[in-house]
């Protein structure tokens, strides 16, 4: 953490700079971290210092948790399944509300995963792969639509088993496999 703040320092002026220019210049920054457990970081610019300061920390629902997802749709903050040791993987959706500073669930995931990959995109969050899945899942992705809070869960025995990451990237997903990782 103390090492993000600096980083944030130095760059404040240009890294403000930029989000005023992208019409995202909101006054707060939020930070998840994944040390020990999740821990989502409230920061707000302190003009005289030209840093940021912690001004709350918020505990998610689900901070004991490892192989937790994060996913940022429509203004608010999504953490998706996990496990722990001694739980199996879960199918449980939370999303961070800034206005009521609390954490909501939402409709659950049609197969409980841990460690998986996700993106957002056209106000649709797309997911595939990870561990815990049950036998029959491997090859399922899941889109969870904003608009009526409800998933629609695919299977394809193309999807491979190496994914590493989903990139939203000019309207598209693009998925990036074990094998393309390695080469790079």
């Amino acid at each position: 953490m103390v090492f993000l703040m600096r980083l944030l320092s130095f760059a404040y002026e240009e890294w403000h700079s930029c989000r005023k220019r992208n019409n995202l210049d909101e006054s707060w920054v939020y930070v998840i971290c994944r040390e020990t457990g999740i821990k989502c970081y409230v920061l707000a610019p302190d003009p005289s210092s030209w840093s940021l300061r912690v001004i709350h920390i918020i505990e998610p629902p689900c901070s004991g948790r490892q192989g937790v997802t994060i996913e940022a749709l429509d203004k608010r903050l999504f953490l998706l399944g996990g496990c722990s040791w001694l739980d199996n993987a879960t199918d449980e959706v939370y999303y961070y509300d800034a206005s009521s500073n609390r954490w909501n669930m939402v409709a659950p995931m049609p197969t409980a995963r841990c460690c998986f990959v996700s993106a957002s995109l056209n106000e649709k969050l797309y997911i595939a792969g990870g561990l815990g899945l049950i036998d029959k899942s491997p090859n399922s992705w899941g889109i969870y639509d904003l608009a009526t809070d409800s998933w629609c869960a695919h299977k394809n025995p193309m999807l491979t088993l190496d994914l590493v990451k989903f990139v939203a990237l000019d309207e598209e997903l693009v998925t990036i496999h074990r094998a393309a990782w390695n080469r790079m």
